[in-house]
């Protein structure tokens, strides 16, 4: 049986698609090799070795890619959240 949605339960909807949408523009900003680390590491569920095979490099240089976009992904979400929006 459906259930109507409260008008708060939209606005965290909103809220939530508008923020997937911006850290969907964070991410596509990403050099190349550390946006493709860190889909592999989300989506692919790959480990660091598999990670560091697929783009070129050793297995401590793909954790440091990962590590800087996951660090990226965070500063940029806390300067969205200070200027109160995307």
């Amino acid at each position: 049986m459906a259930c109507c949605r409260s008008r708060g339960d939209g606005e965290r909807h909103v809220i939530a698609v508008e923020e997937l949408a911006a850290v969907r523009r964070d991410i596509a900003g990403f050099p190349a090799r550390q946006r493709a680390a860190l889909i592999l590491a989300v989506e692919g569920e790959l480990s660091t070795a598999e990670i560091a095979v697929v783009v070129g490099s050793s297995r401590g240089e793909a954790e440091q890619l990962i590590i800087r976009a996951r660090r990226s992904l965070r500063e940029k979400r806390r300067a969205r959240d200070r200027r109160g929006g995307n």
